[in-house]
C-alpha cells in the first residue's frame, strides 16, 4: 500500500481508504480474502484505531470490504447469492440409504418439507462428506443449509458458511458456543422443567440416569437436572447416574438399583427406546416397584409401555424439530442484515403416563 502524507488537505482516513483501494485494484488480492487487522494498519500507517475505523466504514460504503459477525473483515463485495430455491439438508448419517420411512431423520425431513413447500423451496439431501471442504460447500448450490450440529467437524463448515454468506441452522450443537445459529430440543431449561413437573406431583426425591458424553447436547441435560433440583432445594448429591452405555451389566456395576431405590421419581435422560426399556427391565428384575411407588419420565418421542406401565414422556417429535428448522432457515434467508445469532428452544412438553401423585419410596423391603 502507498504510504500516506500529512501535508495535504485530504483527510487522513480518506488517504488510507484510497491507498487500500489502489492495492485491492492491483489484482494481487483475491475476493473474499481477509483484510489486514486494524492493529496491523495502525502500525503500518502510524495512526490511530479511530482513523482506521473511519477508513473501513468508507470502504464498506463502496463495497470494497465487507464484515462477517464474529469472523472478520474481507476484501471485495460479497458475491450476490444466486437463488436456487433450494435448501440443503445434511443429516448425521453415514449413508442416505438409512433415511427410510418411520426413522427419526425421515420424520424430521417431512416437517422440513412441509414448511419449505409453502415457501416454494425445494430440499436437497447432502451426503455425509459434503460439508468437509470449502470447495464442496461452494458447490452445494443451495440458498441455505440445515445440518446436524452434534457432528464436531461441522464447526469448520460453519466458518465457511459465514464467509460465503450461506444461512445455516444447526440441529443441536456440539459445544457451548453462543455465536452459532441453533435449535435445541432437550435444553437445560426443559430438563429443569421436568423436575418442576415432578415436584408439583409431590415428589421430593428425584434421580436421573444419563449417558457419559463430552458433547454439549448431553451435558446440558445434566446441567438442567441439577439446576431444577437446586431451584426446589432438593438434595442432588448421589442423584445423577451417568453410564458409559445402557446395559444390564453397566447398571449393575454402578449400583443403579441402590440409587433408584433411594428416590421416588426417575428421569431417564435419553430418547432411545431400547435404552429406556433396558432400564425398566432392570428395575423389574430387581423388584423395584414401578409404577406403584414411582414416577418415570423419559425423553422419548413415542409412547413407551412396559407391562402395566406407560411412562410419562417429554414428547418433542422429530417432525416438530423439522418444522422449527425450516421456519428458522427461511427467517435467516429473509434477514440479510447483520443480527444476533438465532437461538431456538422448545418449551417443555409433557405427555403423562402413570405418573403417581404421591411421594413414596420406589422399593419396599
Amino acid at each position: 500500500m502507498n504510504q500516506i502524507t500529512r501535508n495535504t488537505h485530504q483527510l487522513l482516513h480518506m488517504q488510507i481508504k484510497d491507498a487500500m483501494i489502489k492495492e485491492y485494484c492491483s489484482g494481487n488480492i483475491p475476493e473474499n480474502t481477509p483484510c489486514p487487522s486494524m492493529r496491523e494498519l495502525v502500525k503500518k500507517f502510524n495512526t490511530s484505531m479511530v482513523t482506521i475505523d473511519k477508513a473501513f466504514k468508507e470502504l464498506k460504503k463502496d463495497n470494497i470490504v465487507y464484515s462477517v459477525p464474529q469472523v472478520g473483515t474481507f476484501w471485495g463485495k460479497p458475491k450476490k447469492l444466486t437463488r436456487y430455491n433450494t435448501i440443503g439438508i445434511r443429516f448425521n448419517l453415514a449413508s442416505l440409504s438409512y433415511l427410510t420411512p418411520d426413522t427419526y431423520f425421515f420424520n424430521m425431513l417431512r416437517g422440513i418439507e412441509h414448511v419449505l413447500e409453502q415457501h416454494n423451496l425445494n430440499t436437497k439431501l447432502l451426503r455425509y462428506e459434503t460439508l468437509d471442504s470449502i470447495d464442496s460447500i461452494r458447490n452445494v448450490n443451495c440458498d441455505g443449509v440445515i445440518c446436524t450440529g452434534t457432528y464436531l467437524p461441522v464447526l469448520a463448515a460453519v466458518e465457511t458458511f459465514r464467509k460465503l454468506r450461506i444461512p445455516y441452522i444447526l440441529l443441536d450443537r456440539p459445544n457451548n458456543d453462543e455465536t452459532l445459529n441453533y435449535i435445541e430440543k432437550d435444553s437445560a431449561g426443559n430438563i429443569a422443567g421436568l423436575v418442576d413437573y415432578l415436584a408439583a406431583m409431590g415428589h421430593r426425591k428425584i434421580c436421573a440416569i444419563g449417558i457419559k458424553s463430552d458433547l454439549w447436547i448431553e451435558q446440558k441435560l445434566y446441567i438442567g437436572f441439577e439446576e431444577g433440583m437446586k431451584r426446589h432445594g432438593f438434595d442432588s448429591s448421589n442423584s445423577l447416574l451417568l453410564l458409559n452405555d445402557v446395559s444390564t451389566a453397566e447398571l449393575q456395576e454402578n449400583n443403579a438399583s441402590d440409587i433408584i431405590m433411594r428416590h421416588t421419581a426417575l428421569i431417564i435422560l435419553t430418547p432411545v427406546k431400547n435404552h429406556i426399556l433396558e432400564i425398566l427391565e432392570y428395575c423389574e428384575s430387581r423388584n423395584i416397584k414401578i409404577p406403584e411407588g414411582c414416577s418415570v419420565i423419559t425423553l422419548a418421542t413415542d409412547t413407551i409401555t412396559k407391562g402395566n406401565l406407560t411412562v410419562t414422556s417429554h414428547q418433542i417429535t422429530p417432525y416438530e424439530m423439522g418444522i422449527k428448522a425450516a421456519e428458522a432457515i427461511t427467517e435467516l434467508m429473509n434477514n440479510t442484515s447483520e443480527s444476533s445469532p438465532l437461538h431456538i428452544e422448545f418449551p417443555v412438553q409433557i405427555k403423562a403416563g402413570n405418573t403417581t401423585k404421591h411421594p413414596g419410596h420406589i422399593y419396599e423391603q
